[in-house]
């Protein structure tokens, strides 16, 4: 995870500091903030609260999220966007398994 946040923190610093002229510049910050609402509720929402549906359904809006910040970053710079792609590997693979834990559960 550490790894992971310190990529995230440089896109989104990239993103900040070299990219608000850009035309999707507001569509990528809304992204970000959305991620890391997200990022925050899984856990509450799975080991908390144990609503494993709900879990399953914000990690795969978490991915969603990821996706979309590739694409826009990806339009300005290839580059930045890539340092996203180990974050989306992961939260797709947490998403298969919450989805899966969330079945098992039913």
């Amino acid at each position: 995870w550490n790894v992971i946040f310190i990529l995230t923190t440089i896109a989104a610093l990239y993103v900040w500091n070299r990219m608000q002229h850009m035309v999707h510049f507001g569509r990528i910050i809304q992204l970000f903030v959305l991620n890391v609402v997200c990022n925050v509720a899984w856990p509450y929402l799975f080991f908390y609260k144990h609503w494993l549906s709900i879990a399953a359904l914000d990690s795969a809006l978490l991915l969603a999220t990821l996706i979309g910040l590739i694409y826009y970053i990806g339009l300005y710079k290839k580059s930045v966007a890539l340092l996203l792609v180990p974050y989306a590997v992961w939260v797709g693979f947490a998403t298969i398994s919450s989805l899966h834990i969330a079945v098992i559960n039913w």
